[in-house]
């Protein structure tokens, strides 16, 4: 673009007035930038489930949680008394032994247990068997 006044070249991008002259680059319309049009994105649509997958899925949400929770309880609960074990070097003898070891066991399992089960859930949630289809 050049100045209106002393015909200088001028880089309209950085300076906004003429370096010779002093004059101030006028803007015009052709100088802004023209905005695209805005265009919606379109997603894909899911279709529902029939009856008979959404039954699938529930059915293996169902056992995904069962086995989450034995699974769970058992690892959790047989690990838990190696540590115990292990660490527990003098063995209490009679029923304040037996009372300790059922409490240690119960919190262990049924905590297990309980973690077992939302993991099997939240698996079985993030991965179902029947997807619905996209269309």
């Amino acid at each position: 673009m050049n100045c209106q006044n002393c015909n200088t070249k001028i880089d309209y991008r950085f300076l906004m007035y003429c370096i010779q002259c002093g004059c101030a680059v006028e803007t015009t319309d052709t100088l802004q930038p023209q905005l695209l049009p805005q265009f919606q994105p379109v997603e894909p649509v899911q279709k529902r489930l029939g009856w008979t997958r959404t039954l699938l899925n529930l059915g293996y949400l169902l056992v995904s949680s069962v086995a989450g929770l034995l699974i769970g309880g058992a690892v959790i609960f047989f690990g838990g008394v190696m540590i115990f074990r292990a660490v527990m070097a003098v063995i209490h003898p009679g029923p304040i032994g037996c009372g300790l070891g059922s409490m240690i066991g119960f919190m262990m399992l049924h905590g297990a247990a309980f973690l077992g089960t939302i993991a099997g859930s939240a698996f079985a949630v993030k991965r179902p068997l029947c997807k619905a289809p996209t269309h």
